[in-house]
């Protein structure tokens, strides 16, 4: 597959292999551009993510693993939508979230 590919390249025609998620991870483009980065979850320990698709000098942004369920609720509902935190508990304690 990566002489197809390699030659491919050498002749200028649009073409990739389709790699299994386990390759992707060693894939040297992917590793001489950093593209895959290590974040710890709370559940699972160390795990590999995959970065961001671009990287921009001025806003260089970064990626990182998604909440659990229910990890920002503090965040959204008693900082960004200034309810208390007895509302939250009583939200909690309805089942409403």
């Amino acid at each position: 597959m990566n002489e197809c590919f390699e030659n491919g390249q050498e002749l200028r025609v649009p073409i990739t292999p389709v790699q299994a998620a386990g390759e992707l991870v060693t894939n040297p483009q992917y590793m001489t551009r950093q593209f895959f980065k290590q974040a710890d979850h709370p559940i699972m320990g160390k795990v590999t993510y995959p970065g961001l698709p671009f990287k921009m000098t001025e806003s260089p942004g970064r990626a990182g693993r998604a909440p659990l369920l229910g990890e920002w609720n503090e965040e959204v509902y008693c900082h960004r939508l200034s309810l208390s935190k007895e509302e939250l508990i009583l939200l909690k304690e309805k089942g409403i979230i």
